[in-house]
């Protein structure tokens, strides 16, 4: 199952669910904690690069950002 990880303040956030939603898929929101959350941040991040929100988690990967979720 997909899971979203994001901010429900963030337009960025924002933006990520309305691409899924538009193609209809199936997902699970899970609200990003700053301070508490990093550490799912850094160990879902690439080598040597950060952590961001939003961050689609599925089984075939990572994908980070709003522009390439809704390009994925």
């Amino acid at each position: 199952m997909r899971t979203l990880v994001g901010l429900g303040y963030s337009g960025w956030t924002e933006k990520a669910r309305w691409a899924m939603d538009h193609h209809r898929l199936a997902y699970q929101y899970s609200e990003h904690i700053p301070l508490l959350g990093e550490l799912r941040l850094r160990r879902h991040a690439p080598p040597g690069g950060r952590g961001t929100v939003p961050l689609l988690v599925e089984d075939s990967g990572i994908t980070m950002g709003s522009y390439a979720i809704a390009q994925r």
